[in-house]
């Protein structure tokens, strides 16, 4: 049940921002340290689908230095 509320959240963030293509990456310690949540969770989304393979909080220090440059 876990993996199929996943998806179908994230399915309905893609019909929201009416991009049914839009790539879905996957994040979090419990999603990639559950192999067979993780398959599980890919089986039930179409289209492109990632593994986040850097800390999350890279990508907020990311931001904040492009914000700080402007």
């Amino acid at each position: 049940r876990g993996a199929a509320g996943l998806a179908g959240l994230a399915l309905r963030v893609r019909e929201r921002l009416g991009e049914p293509a839009l790539p879905v990456v996957l994040a979090g310690g419990l999603l990639l340290g559950t192999p067979w949540l993780e398959w599980e969770v890919r089986d039930r989304l179409p289209g492109p689908v990632s593994r986040l393979e850097q800390p999350a909080v890279l990508g907020a220090v990311r931001l904040a230095e492009t914000l700080l440059r402007a």
